[in-house]
């Protein structure tokens, strides 16, 4: 996916103290899971261990409904398929040792 730098970098609210990180990049990219097809605008921030943090931007234009109680996702009331704890861990040591691969450019 192609990215651009913002005309102006927005400031990004972390849970840490002292948190001075700031969005300088964004890209749109293609969205697909369960019953989303489609595009969405992303801020483009460097944070470690996720491909991606949903907003409630997001959840409201497809239609997504979080129900912890019950360990589900809704879109647009439907189930949706979810990874176990097992199945979500081995994803996060599979991506995390293809970071690991990749080479450092100077």
């Amino acid at each position: 996916m192609k990215i651009h730098s913002l005309d102006e970098p927005m400031g990004i609210q972390l849970g840490c103290k002292g948190s001075k990180s700031k969005i300088i990049f964004g890209t749109s990219g293609p969205v697909r899971y369960s019953s989303i097809v489609g595009t969405h605008y992303f801020d483009v921030v460097n944070i470690d261990q996720f491909d991606a943090i949903i907003g409630m931007g997001f959840m409201h234009k497809f239609g997504i409904t979080l129900e912890p109680e019950h360990d589900s996702i809704l879109i647009s009331g439907v189930p949706a398929p979810t990874l176990s704890e097992g199945e979500e861990m081995a994803e996060l040591v599979h991506r995390h040792s293809l970071r690991c691969a990749q080479p450092v450019l100077h």
